[in-house]
């Protein structure tokens, strides 16, 4: 799409009459595309600020989680969010992650007691998600460019892409935020 700001006046001759028009075109589909991302992030951000609130002051810290990624859902329009901590297995201390919470636009795709998505073995098949997001870096991209081990596990879900995002509490990785497209 492109977008045009036309400006146009008439073209008179000695007596008033109008023989035309003359025209200026300007290019502002930039403009547009950053006024978009612009209230995009506003929306966002405010989407943050609410969860944020609903956090710190939240008296049910379960459905200020549920609220929250609600929030944050319909914010960024994906598909599925979902909240992972990593804990460590009491044999070998191997790590482990474990899906705590979801949120999905169609609520009939939460998946919260999906037994395969507690105490998942990072090294099994998500190894490299381990080492990014203890090193507090995301994970992000389409499904398709990802190792076959995690692909199959990621397609099985419907995921198309996502963004990944480490969360850190007290300088320890504590788990992750996925944003996922379906």
């Amino acid at each position: 799409t492109k977008w045009l700001l036309s400006s146009k006046v008439p073209f008179r001759d000695s007596q008033g009459n109008i023989l035309g028009l003359v025209g200026l075109n300007r290019d502002i589909t930039e403009l547009k595309q950053t006024e978009k991302t612009l209230r995009n992030q506003a929306i966002l951000l405010r989407a943050i600020a609410g969860a944020m609130t609903r956090l710190l002051v939240g008296s049910d810290f379960e459905s200020s989680i549920a609220e929250s990624l609600e929030a944050l859902g319909f914010a960024t329009g994906v598909d599925r969010i979902y909240i992972f901590e990593t804990h460590y297995h009491p044999g070998n201390s191997e790590p482990l992650m474990s899906q705590r919470y979801t949120w999905a636009q169609n609520l009939f795709e939460v998946q919260i007691t999906v037994p395969d998505l507690q105490n998942l073995p990072y090294r099994k098949e998500f190894s490299r998600w381990y080492d990014l997001l203890s090193s507090n870096k995301v994970i992000e991209g389409l499904i398709r460019d990802f190792p076959p081990s995690e692909r199959k596990r990621l397609e099985s879900q419907g995921i198309i892409s996502t963004l990944v995002v480490p969360i850190t509490i007290r300088d320890r990785f504590w788990g992750f935020i996925g944003f996922d497209n379906c």
